[in-house]
């Protein structure tokens, strides 16, 4: 079963982890979250949003495989 971690990020450029979840599906979960981006300073290192730009959800695959706590917030740079 593959682990992963919602992400959100607001039209400010805001970053917020929000929660961990498992799928036995990740190529029909990730399909819609297409545009990757590199996380600075989260556990995980690479995210997949919905949207470019712009207020997004994203999926991000879970490092190391072990539950991280939620609610770690940054400002993206670039």
């Amino acid at each position: 079963m593959a682990h992963y971690v919602i992400y959100t990020r607001t039209g400010a450029g805001y970053v917020k982890r929000v929660r961990d979840f498992s799928s036995h599906y990740p190529h029909q979960l990730l399909h819609r979250y297409f545009h990757k981006e590199l996380l600075v300073g989260f556990p995980e290192h690479i995210v997949f949003w919905a949207n470019r730009e712009g207020p997004s959800m994203g999926v991000a695959p879970q490092s190391g495989g072990k539950q991280n706590p939620p609610d770690q917030e940054r400002v993206l740079a670039g």
